[in-house]
Protein backbone atom coordinates (compact mmCIF):
# COMPACT_ATOMS: atom_id res chain seq x y z
CA UNK A 1 0.00 0.00 0.00
CA UNK A 2 2.69 2.82 0.94
CA UNK A 3 4.37 1.87 -2.33
CA UNK A 4 1.86 2.49 -4.52
CA UNK A 5 0.62 5.18 -2.51
CA UNK A 6 4.24 6.85 -2.72
CA UNK A 7 4.15 6.66 -6.36
CA UNK A 8 0.83 7.87 -6.81
CA UNK A 9 1.71 10.86 -5.13
CA UNK A 10 5.18 11.26 -6.83
CA UNK A 11 3.18 11.49 -9.95
CA UNK A 12 0.77 14.17 -8.49
CA UNK A 13 3.66 16.21 -7.24
CA UNK A 14 2.61 15.32 -4.11
CA UNK A 15 6.38 15.24 -2.97
CA UNK A 16 6.43 15.78 0.63
CA UNK A 17 3.55 13.07 1.01
CA UNK A 18 5.37 10.86 -1.26
CA UNK A 19 9.14 10.86 0.97
CA UNK A 20 6.78 10.23 3.84
CA UNK A 21 5.47 6.95 2.77
CA UNK A 22 8.79 6.22 0.96
CA UNK A 23 10.46 6.72 4.41
CA UNK A 24 7.61 4.17 5.95
CA UNK A 25 8.18 1.58 3.35
CA UNK A 26 12.23 1.62 4.51
CA UNK A 27 11.45 1.90 7.98
CA UNK A 28 9.37 -1.32 7.72
CA UNK A 29 11.81 -3.38 5.95
CA UNK A 30 15.07 -1.61 5.71
CA UNK A 31 17.15 -4.77 4.06
CA UNK A 32 15.48 -4.50 0.82
CA UNK A 33 15.70 -1.92 -1.71
CA UNK A 34 12.33 -1.00 -2.05
CA UNK A 35 12.42 1.86 0.08
CA UNK A 36 15.54 3.54 -0.73
CA UNK A 37 14.31 3.31 -4.54
CA UNK A 38 11.32 5.64 -3.42
CA UNK A 39 13.56 7.86 -1.26
CA UNK A 40 15.71 8.17 -3.68
CA UNK A 41 12.80 9.16 -6.63
CA UNK A 42 11.32 11.88 -4.19
CA UNK A 43 14.70 13.30 -3.72
CA UNK A 44 15.45 13.49 -7.44
CA UNK A 45 11.74 15.14 -8.08
CA UNK A 46 12.82 17.88 -6.02
CA UNK A 47 16.15 18.10 -7.83
CA UNK A 48 18.21 16.79 -4.66
CA UNK A 49 20.37 15.10 -6.03
CA UNK A 50 22.77 14.30 -3.31
CA UNK A 51 20.33 12.69 -1.62
CA UNK A 52 19.26 10.85 -4.25
CA UNK A 53 22.41 9.64 -4.42
CA UNK A 54 22.66 8.25 -1.21
CA UNK A 55 19.04 6.69 -0.91
CA UNK A 56 20.31 5.22 -4.06
CA UNK A 57 23.75 3.76 -2.67
CA UNK A 58 21.74 3.15 0.89
CA UNK A 59 19.59 0.30 -1.82
CA UNK A 60 22.47 -0.92 -3.28
CA UNK A 61 24.34 -2.29 -0.03
CA UNK A 62 21.44 -4.88 -0.18
CA UNK A 63 21.36 -6.08 -3.57
CA UNK A 64 24.36 -3.88 -5.76
CA UNK A 65 22.80 -5.53 -8.90
CA UNK A 66 18.62 -3.53 -8.59
CA UNK A 67 18.00 -2.42 -12.22
CA UNK A 68 15.91 0.14 -11.08
CA UNK A 69 18.13 1.87 -8.62
CA UNK A 70 21.24 1.12 -11.58
CA UNK A 71 19.07 2.64 -14.01
CA UNK A 72 17.54 5.46 -11.91
CA UNK A 73 21.92 6.61 -10.84
CA UNK A 74 22.44 6.69 -14.75
CA UNK A 75 19.39 9.23 -14.83
CA UNK A 76 21.51 11.33 -12.67
CA UNK A 77 24.20 11.38 -14.25
CA UNK A 78 22.92 11.85 -17.45
CA UNK A 79 19.61 13.63 -16.81
CA UNK A 80 16.73 14.22 -19.37
CA UNK A 81 16.47 17.21 -21.22
CA UNK A 82 13.10 19.56 -19.81
CA UNK A 83 13.22 18.10 -16.62
CA UNK A 84 12.67 21.03 -13.57
CA UNK A 85 13.06 20.14 -9.91
CA UNK A 86 10.07 19.87 -7.44
CA UNK A 87 10.02 21.06 -4.38
CA UNK A 88 9.36 18.54 -1.36
CA UNK A 89 7.10 21.06 0.80
CA UNK A 90 3.13 22.32 0.12
CA UNK A 91 3.98 25.10 -1.53
CA UNK A 92 3.64 23.62 -5.23
CA UNK A 93 2.85 25.26 -8.35
CA UNK A 94 -0.88 24.94 -8.17
CA UNK A 95 -3.39 23.35 -5.75
CA UNK A 96 -6.78 21.51 -7.01
CA UNK A 97 -9.72 22.32 -4.82
CA UNK A 98 -9.53 18.25 -4.69
CA UNK A 99 -6.05 18.22 -3.30
CA UNK A 100 -6.94 21.04 -0.72
CA UNK A 101 -10.04 18.68 0.43
CA UNK A 102 -7.78 15.38 0.62
CA UNK A 103 -5.76 17.22 2.63
CA UNK A 104 -8.26 18.26 4.91
CA UNK A 105 -9.55 15.00 5.24
CA UNK A 106 -12.94 15.48 3.50
CA UNK A 107 -12.44 12.70 1.36
CA UNK A 108 -15.69 12.36 0.38
CA UNK A 109 -15.79 15.96 -0.92
CA UNK A 110 -12.70 15.66 -2.49
CA UNK A 111 -13.60 12.57 -4.32
CA UNK A 112 -16.88 14.94 -5.62
CA UNK A 113 -14.97 17.76 -6.87
CA UNK A 114 -11.70 15.36 -8.56
CA UNK A 115 -14.86 13.63 -10.73
CA UNK A 116 -15.46 17.19 -11.77
CA UNK A 117 -12.44 17.35 -12.74
CA UNK A 118 -11.83 14.24 -14.62
CA UNK A 119 -15.25 15.32 -16.43
CA UNK A 120 -13.47 18.33 -17.68
CA UNK A 121 -10.58 16.21 -18.63
CA UNK A 122 -11.10 12.61 -19.35
CA UNK A 123 -7.51 11.84 -20.89
CA UNK A 124 -5.46 12.88 -17.52
CA UNK A 125 -3.51 9.87 -16.25
CA UNK A 126 -2.47 12.11 -13.40
CA UNK A 127 -6.43 12.77 -12.46
CA UNK A 128 -6.82 9.09 -12.50
CA UNK A 129 -4.10 8.75 -9.87
CA UNK A 130 -5.05 11.68 -7.73
CA UNK A 131 -8.44 9.87 -7.58
CA UNK A 132 -7.07 6.40 -6.79
CA UNK A 133 -5.12 8.59 -3.51
CA UNK A 134 -8.65 9.87 -2.17
CA UNK A 135 -10.81 6.60 -2.88
CA UNK A 136 -7.95 4.93 -0.61
CA UNK A 137 -8.35 7.97 1.94
CA UNK A 138 -11.70 6.87 1.59
CA UNK A 139 -11.23 3.41 2.49
CA UNK A 140 -9.35 3.71 5.31
CA UNK A 141 -10.93 6.33 7.21
CA UNK A 142 -14.82 5.94 6.40
CA UNK A 143 -17.45 4.74 8.78
CA UNK A 144 -19.98 5.59 6.93
CA UNK A 145 -22.28 2.55 6.45
CA UNK A 146 -23.50 3.96 2.92
CA UNK A 147 -20.53 3.65 1.37
CA UNK A 148 -19.26 0.04 0.36
CA UNK A 149 -15.48 -0.86 0.23
CA UNK A 150 -15.73 -3.48 -2.29
CA UNK A 151 -17.05 -0.85 -4.59
CA UNK A 152 -14.18 1.55 -3.40
CA UNK A 153 -11.99 -1.31 -4.57
CA UNK A 154 -13.89 -1.83 -7.76
CA UNK A 155 -13.40 1.73 -8.45
CA UNK A 156 -9.61 1.85 -7.82
CA UNK A 157 -9.01 -1.03 -10.12
CA UNK A 158 -10.91 0.60 -12.86
CA UNK A 159 -8.75 3.65 -12.37
CA UNK A 160 -5.86 1.88 -12.41
CA UNK A 161 -7.15 0.62 -16.27
CA UNK A 162 -7.37 4.33 -17.01
CA UNK A 163 -3.67 4.92 -15.74
CA UNK A 164 -2.43 2.03 -17.56
CA UNK A 165 -4.01 3.36 -21.28
CA UNK A 166 -3.38 7.28 -20.40
CA UNK A 167 0.40 6.60 -19.09
CA UNK A 168 1.01 2.94 -20.40
CA UNK A 169 4.91 3.26 -19.60
CA UNK A 170 4.11 4.04 -15.78
CA UNK A 171 1.70 1.55 -15.79
CA UNK A 172 3.95 -0.97 -17.16
CA UNK A 173 7.04 0.03 -14.95
CA UNK A 174 5.35 -0.17 -12.01
CA UNK A 175 2.75 -3.05 -12.02
CA UNK A 176 6.14 -5.33 -12.85
CA UNK A 177 7.76 -4.10 -9.39
CA UNK A 178 4.14 -4.79 -7.18
CA UNK A 179 4.21 -8.26 -8.58
CA UNK A 180 1.55 -7.97 -11.31
CA UNK A 181 1.65 -10.03 -14.45
CA UNK A 182 -0.05 -9.16 -17.95
CA UNK A 183 -2.87 -11.30 -18.74
CA UNK A 184 -5.48 -10.77 -21.81
CA UNK A 185 -4.23 -6.79 -21.96
CA UNK A 186 -4.93 -6.13 -18.37
CA UNK A 187 -2.50 -6.49 -15.60
CA UNK A 188 -4.00 -8.90 -13.04
CA UNK A 189 -2.30 -9.76 -9.18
Amino acid sequence: LYEARSIAYLNTNQLKLALNDAVKIRDINPNITTGHFRIGNVYQAAGKIEEAKKAYNAGLTYNSKDPNILEAIANLLHPKLNTKPQQIDDTRRESSRAEELYNDGEYRRALNEINGEIKKDQRSGSLYLARIVILIGLTKTTKDQSINKADLVKLINADSIMVGQLLPRWAKENSEKMGYMKKGGEYNR
